[in-house]
């Protein structure tokens, strides 16, 4: 969420703050300002139980915004590793990227989902593949995971304990337009 979405957010739950505890306080007996006066007798009289449940109603969604808006969302899991020459970390949405980019070299690949976890020191990654027709899906998935196995470990310098493949579905055939 960026600063301008947390700022309007932010204005929106305190102005929603600020009525909820503006109708507990008048359910509760306070006499407000004078341009209020309607608003009291409303209140005061049988509409009491109404507006202090609406009044309830908007202190707690206000809470609620406010937490939720600037909560801290947790840092992405990364891969760490130290060196001689200092520490390195690496997003595993990074190694993602390169996973899938490895999966679609494979001939005959369409589409891939992509899940890594690091496993100790080791990387566990899952697959989920839409494979073209007419080739051998053994073949194929085979394929991708010793392409992705080599790619992680070169490029990364991290070893893979476990390529899971599942093959989601079989594309449709292309079928060639006639003119």
């Amino acid at each position: 969420m960026s600063l301008l979405e947390r700022l309007i957010a932010s204005l929106t739950a305190l102005f929603t703050l600020a009525a909820g505890v503006a109708g507990l306080a008048l359910v509760s007996g306070w006499n407000g300002t004078p341009w209020l006066f309607d608003l009291v007798a409303a209140a005061r009289g049988p509409a009491r139980l109404e507006l202090g449940l609406v009044a309830l109603l908007l202190v707690g969604l206000a809470l609620f915004l406010l937490v939720q808006v600037w909560q801290r969302e947790p840092a992405p899991p990364r891969l760490r590793q130290t060196t001689q020459l200092g520490d390195i970390s690496i997003s595993l949405r990074a190694v993602e990227s390169l996973v899938y980019r490895a999966a679609r070299q494979v001939k005959g690949i369409t589409d891939v989902d992509v899940q890594v976890a690091a496993a100790g020191e080791e990387l566990a990654i899952d697959l989920s593949l839409l494979v073209a027709p007419d080739l051998r899906v053994p073949d194929v998935t085979r394929a991708v995971q010793e392409r992705v196995e080599a790619y992680v470990r070169e490029t990364v310098g991290v070893p893979v304990s476990r390529v899971g493949v599942e093959v989601r579905n079989i594309a449709r055939e292309s079928r060639a337009r006639v003119e």
